[in-house]
């Protein structure tokens, strides 16, 4: 590509066999820098060095400012005509609010596009380079707000028909106050609300510790091999010419690629089987941004923490401005998606409803109270702790009905003559964790937990190493109950034990070998890709098994689990190890319990909070340096 000056001389800062291809905001400077620390390790503080100075020099030599001639409107006319259009259509379908909020969300899309169009103002270069601004905050200053929000986060539906700049009409300037009003009570808390969710991050990340330097785990995740995040991470399973255990660079991405292959099998830290919550080096694959491995010793939950934690007061400060956004959103979006998430509450806004028994479709009617009621024909038997949504169908056995609200629609696919099981989906919305943890299996929970977590970030503009995610959402989901198990394995109806005890507990459990397609109904006694042992196999987990070349599995009989799922804040209440359990809330009921229960603290264990608050050193953890 023909090259600026001023890419010219980036170019002179980084290592000979590399280049910038585009053009350089501050994403791809990140990239950029990224690259250098995996494949120049011992030039980063150089290139750092010599970027910094480029910026310092140019910086004072032609400076970018805020004028008055910034917040003209670009583009006026356009603007204008764009107004007019979605008033029209808003006064047409008022009556609709689904489609009165989708051309609200309309409206938004085309006057952020309509407003940087073709603009080389200083302000709409800061916005384009992500130097500071946002493309929302220039709209609203120079070309129209569009929408506000109201005191609860809905969005208000009256259009503003010019910018805050040129100056609206009383109407409008209360309809703004009511926003402006909301904004500074939550930028009010916008720190306290951070500090807390990160504190409830290290809770349930502390114990995570690098441990050893394989955990032996025949597991891992499925990513497309066209995704980054695949890039440093070590192969679960032989794939094309490459064995399993092996790093994957960009160079085998390429040649995967190369070879037709669109999935790969990677270890991750969602699939570790690390004792006592901790982590190893195969599983974690090598220390993001660095390009080298984890230190045995190395706390790599704290190191996630942090990293998830930081970012949460721009997310905090970002969701001010969300409600002008006329968002039409069944996904779980900013701190308050993301809190949402974390606190797990008994009722999820937009929650999807799944399907509890094994049947078929019998009819979709609407229902009386707004939306449609699906009615299910249970043709097998399941556990009775399974259906708590469904109800019974009046006057009618062996039928169940579920409530699809008016906000929700029937999933895609789902009609007459539909087979069901349990988990699947009926209508569209959020995934609720504790629902498909109960219906489906623990491995699934964790990865519907770190995907969506995964998203929320990534919708705020913050693109985070997937790993992170995967390691918390394995942890936060770490405890199971024990349903029936044999006699033999000691394990007793009702106990709580972490997903690593059962795994060592069932080991001694005799088991056979099956072929995937006649292992319907039965129970894994080892884990297959990311389905964890305990998982009862359905139609679901069996066509996932098999699209994904799993032709065999180890089954076991008398052996039923529950993942006991809580939300993040209590988890880490679930610790046998009552000092570890002291860190966060509900001190009273720890006291209680371990006075009664006569728990004991391992103050040489893979958490830190025993060993700080009994005054000692940290001692060697269970098995690895720490």
């Amino acid at each position: 590509m023909a090259k600026t000056f001023a890419q010219y001389l980036i170019d002179k800062t980084l290592p000979p066999d590399m280049a910038i291809t585009r053009q350089v905001d501050k994403s791809y400077l990140n990239e950029l820098l990224s690259e250098v620390a995996r494949r120049y390790p011992d030039r980063y503080d150089e290139t750092v060095s010599a970027l910094k100075k480029l910026g310092d020099t140019f910086s004072t030599m032609e400076p970018v400012t805020m004028g008055l001639r910034e917040i003209d409107v670009p583009n006026k006319e356009k603007r204008d005509a764009i107004i007019r259009k979605y008033t029209d259509l808003v006064k047409k379908d008022r009556a609709n609010d689904d489609k009165v909020t989708d051309h609200l969300t309309n409206l938004q899309m085309e006057l952020a596009k309509n407003d940087l169009d073709g603009t080389t103002d200083d302000a709409s270069v800061m916005v384009r380079s992500a130097l500071t601004g946002n493309k929302t905050q220039l709209m609203k200053l120079r070309t129209s707000p569009g929408v506000v929000g109201a005191h609860d986060g809905s969005v208000v539906p009256e259009i503003f028909p010019k910018s805050y700049a040129q100056g609206v009409d009383p109407l409008h300037f209360w309809l703004g106050a009511v926003e402006s009003r909301r904004n500074i009570a939550q930028g009010a808390v916008s720190t306290a609300k951070p500090g807390e969710m990160l504190k409830v991050f290290s809770n349930v990340l502390a114990p995570s510790v690098v441990s050893s330097e394989d955990c032996g785990s025949e597991r891992g995740i499925l990513l497309g091999t066209r995704d980054d995040d695949i890039i440093d991470r070590y192969l679960a399973r032989d794939t094309g010419k490459y064995k399993r255990n092996e790093l994957i660079t960009p160079d085998v991405q390429k040649d995967l690629l190369a070879g037709g292959i669109t999935h790969v099998l990677v270890r991750s830290p969602e699939t570790c089987d690390g004792k006592g919550g901790s982590v190893c080096q195969m599983c974690m694959g090598l220390r993001p941004g660095t390009g080298k491995k984890w230190e045995i010793g190395d706390n790599a939950g704290l190191v996630t923490a942090g990293s998830l934690g930081e970012p949460l007061t721009q997310m905090t400060l970002s969701s001010k401005h969300s409600t002008s956004m006329a968002v039409k959103q069944e996904g779980l979006r900013g701190e308050s998606g993301l809190r949402q998430f974390v606190e797990s509450p008994k009722n999820y806004p937009n929650g999807k409803i799944l399907c509890e028994v094994i049947g078929s479709v019998f009819r979709i009617r609407p229902a009386p109270q707004g939306g449609q009621i699906i009615t299910i024909h249970q043709t097998r038997p399941v556990p009775e702790r399974y259906i708590v949504h469904g109800r019974q169908t009046p006057n009618m056995r062996g039928y169940w009905d579920y409530h699809i609200p008016p906000n929700l629609k029937p999933a895609d696919g789902i009609e007459e003559g539909t087979e069901v099981w349990p988990g699947k989906e009926l209508s569209t919305g959020v995934d609720n964790l504790k629902d498909i943890a109960r219906l489906r299996n623990l491995g699934f929970a964790r990865s519907s937990a770190a995907q969506n977590m995964y998203d929320i970030y990534k919708a705020s503009g913050m693109k985070m190493d997937r790993r992170h995610f995967e390691l918390l959402a394995r942890n936060a989901n770490a405890y199971v109950k024990i349903i029936r198990a044999p006699r033999s394995s000691g394990l007793l109806p009702g106990d709580t034990i972490t997903y690593q005890e059962l795994v060592e507990k069932t080991k001694s459990l005799p088991y056979r070998t099956v072929k995937t397609d006649a292992a319907l109904g039965m129970v894994l006694a080892q884990g297959a890709l990311d389905l964890t042992v305990g998982t009862e196999i359905d139609e679901r987990a069996r066509q996932y098994l098999k699209q994904n070349m799993v032709n065999e599995v180890r089954v076991t009989q008398d052996l039923e689990i529950a993942a006991a799922t809580t939300p993040m804040t209590r988890v880490v209440n679930q610790s046998p190890d009552w000092l570890s359990a002291m860190s966060h809330r509900y001190l009273k009921d720890q006291l209680r319990d371990a006075a009664s229960f006569g728990k004991k603290s391992n103050i040489h264990g893979y958490n830190p909070l025993a060993a700080y608050a009994y005054g000692t050193e940290l001692g060697h953890g269970q098995g690895g340096t720490y």
